[in-house]
């Protein structure tokens, strides 16, 4: 009775009663197997014709439904609720939608374009020619290069891979593609690109113009006097942020260059001379950092364009912005923030564009670079390591393509060649071999691998349980406490905070040690503290924001840098295997790093394999915007819904 009062008929207690005693509790699956019944066994009324129509048309859903579950391989419920969301949003009936548009159903369910185009071709008197066909491939290959990163596509290299999935001429397709105005994507010279990516790189390289030619006149005195520490590049980037044309400058360096001891003086000499400086980074953890060497405030970028919203500003109130760990910035962020920089205010860019790039689409701090547009200094001079440390030596080698030099194992650079079945065998032992020496194997080693997932036998998740059983057996030889067991956290363990959480102080990435259980008030206590104690209660329901951390992806681990360093480079990772991956890696070791895993896949990803860089506009853009400074930027912010996009 309660699903016939959302529908539209009005039929009685009475009439149902009628229906009821003849199908029971299966009333409702009767009837819509077998709408008919309805007129057999009630009088016949507008109400039962009503009521027959309703089940009707619930009858050919279903059968639509079905026929959707066998042909792409779903669940029928998943699929139902799918065409009952389509429904709801597009306000229309599903054939009605599918009439219409029959690839928008495509974005409501989870299943491969492929498959789906073969069902709409053999069921919804879908053409290899349909336009919509066209247009449905053409977003999807588009949207999936700026999966990969990237903000544009080779027109060329676009017509080849559509003529493949379509198995239509190219000729045909370049035709079609051309004469189309999809409000998803367009050609661009000779790439063609998602709208909202193209108009984002246009966005920010107006924004990086804007704030770049602005002639500022501040010259603070003290310059002299905080650069005596620094070494000559160092010096050579403070005055530049401080100069006439200083409002835009970029710093960039290998880790160990000082960066961070050049912010500091940039920071002090802004300090003595009254000028506000806003730090910030892409996470949470670098900017805890930069706050630690400073001594000045230091907040995410999200947080920072979060503030401004929460106060209705327009932009930061601010002397000098330093952006610090920018090759981890996509393109969308980065634009947000520009959006809130305000002509005036000096802008210093700090990163190392040999780092594993961002996320998100784009190349944002190489692409500001390759403009040559800013003034740019790069810091050579490495503190961290000895001038004859393999890890500073290797490092340099695997940027300009050599080979990296074997060393012994006991040097502070060892390759370990193991195949997947022995990679698990040679961990435990290097990992027992730094214990025997003394080395803390939770607070001063750290694995990184490239995949978190427990999909894989060497993710992230999967190595720490290993670790975890290993260190357990260390610290409480064969009775360690019963607490935590449960949980899969005991105590004593390394665990990652995997997103900000602003109510209990703690930053995505901060690394921290289990250091009380109470199962009778079911919380877990860890301490973030390194020297400062930093203790936080969390929930036992509360725990899915942690998991283990004795080993992390190269990412996660970005910005910062442990003793010991244990890389895994097993076959199943192969297709992450890249140049800036392993630099990242091998860059947060500061005194000895082991790379355990089959060389051979190794070296040839590194050294054989063509380096395919991300294929982006931005830097396009920055130079044509230089060229045509007078242009106005209405293409740009000419749609109030587009710039509430950027914000969302």
């Amino acid at each position: 009775m309660e699903w016939l009062k959302k529908r539209d008929c009005s039929i009685g207690e009475k009439r149902f009663g009628q229906l009821y005693k003849v199908f029971g509790n299966d009333t409702i699956e009767c009837l819509i197997k077998t709408p008919e019944l309805i007129r057999q066994i009630l009088p016949f009324s507008d109400v039962s014709y009503s009521l027959y129509q309703e089940f009707k048309e619930v009858q050919k859903k279903n059968n639509f439904a079905e026929l959707l579950a066998y042909e792409l391989g779903k669940p029928m419920v998943h699929l139902a609720g799918a065409i009952a969301k389509i429904e709801q949003e597009q306000k229309s009936n599903i054939f009605s939608i599918i009439c219409d548009s029959p690839y928008l159903l495509y974005k409501y369910i989870d299943v491969d374009l492929a498959i789906y185009d073969e069902f709409a071709i053999g069921n919804l008197n879908i053409t290899p020619e349909n336009t919509m066909r066209i247009e449905q491939w053409a977003l999807d290959i588009l949207v999936n290069n700026t999966n990969q990163g990237n903000t544009a596509m080779d027109i060329q290299e676009f017509y080849c891979e559509m003529e493949i999935k379509l198995q239509l001429s190219k000729k045909l397709i370049a035709e079609e593609i051309t004469k189309m105005q999809s409000r998803e994507f367009k050609i661009e010279g000779n790439y063609i690109v998602l709208y909202k990516e193209n108009k984002i790189e246009k966005e920010l390289a107006y924004h990086a113009h804007r704030i770049a030619t602005k002639k500022l006149e501040i010259y603070p005195s003290n310059i002299e006097k905080h650069c005596k520490p620094l070494n000559t590049e160092q010096r050579k980037a403070v005055e530049t942020v401080f100069s006439e044309n200083g409002a835009l400058s970029i710093v960039t360096g290998n880790p160990g260059t000082g960066k961070t001891t050049l912010i500091s003086s940039i920071v002090n000499i802004a300090s003595e001379a009254n000028l506000q400086v806003r730090l910030v980074a892409f996470t949470g953890r670098a900017s805890e950092k930069l706050n630690a060497a400073t001594g000045a405030p230091a907040t995410t970028i999200h947080s920072l364009i979060e503030e401004i919203r929460s106060y209705c500003k327009e932009t930061v109130q601010a002397d000098i912005i330093v952006i610090d760990e920018a090759s981890m910035i996509d393109n969308i962020l980065a634009n947000k923030l520009f959006r809130v920089l305000p002509s005036g205010c000096r802008v210093i860019i700090v990163g190392d564009i040999n780092q594993v790039e961002s996320i998100g689409a784009g190349s944002f701090l190489r692409d500001i670079v390759d403009s040559k547009r800013f003034v740019h200094t790069v810091l050579t001079r490495i503190h961290r390591q000895a001038s004859d440390s393999l890890i500073r030596i290797n490092s340099d080698r695997l940027l300009v393509g050599k080979e990296f030099i074997e060393s012994p194992f006991d040097s502070d650079f060892a390759l370990i060649d193991a195949d997947d079945g022995k990679i698990i065998s040679e961990l435990e032992y290097v990992f027992h071999d730094l214990w025997r020496k003394g080395y803390n194997p939770l607070t001063d080693i750290q694995i990184l691998t490239l995949f978190s997932s427990e999909e894989y036998r060497f993710g992230c998740i999967n190595v720490s349980r290993l670790i975890q059983k290993w260190t357990t057996k260390l610290r409480w030889s064969s009775n360690p406490p019963p607490f935590g067991q449960d949980l899969g956290i005991g105590l004593g363990d390394k665990v990652v905070q995997n997103a900000n959480n602003k109510e209990k102080g703690v930053l995505n990435g901060e690394i921290g040690f289990v250091v009380g259980i109470c199962p009778e008030r079911e919380i877990l206590t860890i301490d973030y503290g390194n020297q400062n104690d930093k203790f936080i209660t969390y929930r036992f329901d509360e725990l899915n924001q942690i998991t283990l951390g004795s080993c992390l992806t190269v990412h996660k681990a970005q910005g910062n840098e442990y003793r010991i360093v244990i890389l895994l480079v097993p076959t199943e990772s192969e297709h992450l295997i890249r140049r800036d991956v392993i630099y990242s890696a091998i860059t947060r070791a500061k005194e000895k790093l082991y790379i355990v895993g089959n060389l051979n896949t190794l070296y040839r990803n590194l050294y054989e394999l063509k380096i395919k860089t991300r294929t982006t506009l931005l830097t396009k853009y920055v130079m044509e915007r230089f060229q045509n400074e007078n242009d106005e930027p209405e293409e740009i912010f000419g749609d109030k819904n587009t710039i509430e996009f950027y914000w969302n």
